[in-house]
């Protein structure tokens, strides 16, 4: 039996039942795939029909799918917490079978804990094992001696949508009123003695940062994430079709249908065309060209199926997904790996405090060319660092700012 909330359009498939104890029901979600919820329940250990119809269930769900499949598998002999078979099982091929079926299906079971004294006999298998943030065991109901099985699925409905940001447009950057800005800063902040060198620097700058809102132009970027492939020349010949199509349902035309036709199919051609050739760009780029590492990442990130992080993890017996849970059982591995802090004995610090000086590291000399050179350097496709400073604005600064952005500006 499957009790699905009505809050949720559901509707049962027959078409999936077969000869043994099981049903279906498909969960249909805008934005994502169809979920397809079973249960299932085995007789006996060695019921070797029941599998067979189970798997020939299991081939008639669509591929493109997420699958749900619960109940009383009553297979006792696998341990699933290293997914390897028991020494004492006496079945071994049905066993391995099974799990051979397990994988060419791409099932995975999420139970590890046992459900009836020591044995693991109710199951989960999922397609999509990063939906699943928790799976647990509950107290069973009256005279049960079976556990409850408790999962927790989380799924992201739709397309993510991309948050506006802030752009900046440094190729249309007033460069020189920049300039001119830093280098009155430049006479008013050697003028003062700063003591602290925290002050200098956020005076420093928050000068620039008041410097470069008024001088360099932005634009905030597109909430939705379009279709790169798809150029201005193919938006405006799919503006046209749904234009003929709106003037067909007016007026029914047979010359206006063909037109219509005859649009359709060259807009997909259109597209299937520029579509290739902007993955042949991402993918066959030489590996000198700028951001071609960047945009080929960001075309496999908008094209994820399932969720991407960090999965529940387990401590003291307990597994977790609580993300600062999460994070302090992470940092508490890293800590582990480092020896813990020991006072000196006498000994060694005698030995210390005895024996000659080190020798002494040579001293650095900071020139304003060495800096320039050192800032000309930077990739401009890189993220700003610690002092939130752009490497293009850096870059384009020094270029523009001659002799040397060392005696035009300060550094901290």
């Amino acid at each position: 039996m499957i009790a699905i909330s009505k809050a949720l359009l559901s509707q049962e498939q027959p078409d999936l039942k077969t000869n043994c104890n099981i049903t279906w029901s498909k969960i249909t979600l805008t934005g994502i795939k169809n979920i397809y919820v079973g249960a299932y329940y085995k007789p006996h250990e060695l019921d070797e029909l029941s599998l067979s119809e189970l798997w020939s269930s299991l081939s008639k769900i669509p591929k493109d799918s997420i699958i749900w499949l619960l109940g009383d598998f009553n297979m006792p002999d696998i341990n699933w917490v290293n997914e390897t078979l028991k020494p004492n099982c006496k079945n071994r091929s049905l066993y391995e079978d099974f799990m051979e079926k397990l994988s060419h299906l791409n099932l995975e079971q999420m139970v590890k804990v046992p459900t009836r004294l020591s044995n693991t006999l109710d199951l989960f298998l999922t397609s999509h094992p990063s939906h699943v943030h928790l799976a647990k065991t509950l107290p069973s109901l009256a005279t049960s001696d079976h556990d409850i099985v408790f999962h927790e699925v989380k799924i992201n409905r739709g397309r993510p949508i991309q948050p506006k940001r802030l752009i900046k447009q440094y190729r249309k950057t007033n460069w020189e009123a920049i300039r001119s800005d830093m280098r009155s800063f430049s006479n008013s902040f050697i003028s003062k003695a700063h003591t602290n060198p925290d002050e200098a620097w956020n005076s420093f700058k928050d000068s620039l940062n008041e410097s470069c809102i008024k001088h360099i132009p932005t634009k905030i970027s597109k909430s939705r994430a379009d279709l790169p492939w798809l150029t201005p020349r193919i938006i405006r010949l799919i503006h046209k079709r749904d234009k003929l199509y709106h003037k067909l349902n007016k007026s029914p035309n047979q010359a206006k249908n063909q037109k219509l036709k005859s649009l359709k199919s060259y807009i997909q051609r259109q597209i299937r065309a520029s579509y290739w050739s902007y993955m042949e760009n991402v993918i066959f780029s030489h590996d000198s060209q700028p951001g071609r590492n960047k945009k080929f990442c960001s075309y496999i990130k908008h094209n994820k199926k399932e969720n991407v992080g960090i999965a529940p993890l387990k401590s003291d017996g307990f597994t977790h997904t609580d993300p600062v849970t999460k994070a302090n059982i992470l940092n508490k591995q890293f800590e582990s790996v480092f020896s813990p802090p020991k006072p000196l004995s006498l000994k060694h610090l005698c030995s210390k405090l005895l024996t000659s000086p080190s020798s002494l590291m040579d001293q650095i000399n900071v020139t304003p060319e060495g800096v320039d050179k050192l800032l000309l350097g930077l990739s401009p496709h890189k993220a700003s660092g610690p002092d939130e400073l752009s490497p293009v604005f850096s870059r384009n600064f020094i270029k523009k700012s001659p002799p040397s952005f060392a005696t035009s500006s300060i550094y901290p």
